[in-house]
């Protein structure tokens, strides 16, 4: 069930297309139109960030709760030490620990859904 109209997250994804200038394949535009729809994925303009709310929270030892993550446009020294990880996973891994500021062992406890949107919003930067 849709949280938001769809007209309305059609604008909000052409908002966040034009605010970088991805070039988003069909496949991406409606995973990321059906996360907006369901109010599992905002964009704020002003700091040119995405806020993706987790499909269930992480409750750290604590007692936080992480049930967001910001995720803002990786620079070029956070890209390269990625880059130096073994495999496409701990890349993966360490960058969105780098630009969320969660530790990576909690980046490593999200759900597939999580991680998949994750990935999905990544595409815009490349």
């Amino acid at each position: 069930m849709a949280v938001i109209a769809e007209e309305v997250a059609r604008e909000q994804l052409e908002k966040m297309i034009t605010a970088f200038g991805a070039d988003l394949d069909p496949e991406n535009k409606h995973s990321l139109l059906r996360a907006i729809s369901a109010g599992r994925l905002d964009f704020d303009e002003t700091e040119e960030s995405f806020t993706i709310m987790l499909v269930k929270p992480i409750q750290l030892e604590n007692g936080e709760t992480v049930e967001t993550l910001i995720i803002t446009e990786p620079d070029f020294s956070q890209v390269q030490k990625a880059s130096k990880s073994k495999n496409e996973i701990d890349q993966t891994l360490f960058l969105l620990s780098s630009i969320t500021g969660h530790p990576a062992g909690v980046i490593g406890r999200l759900k597939m859904r999580d991680l998949t949107l994750c990935g999905t919003v990544l595409s815009f930067f490349a």
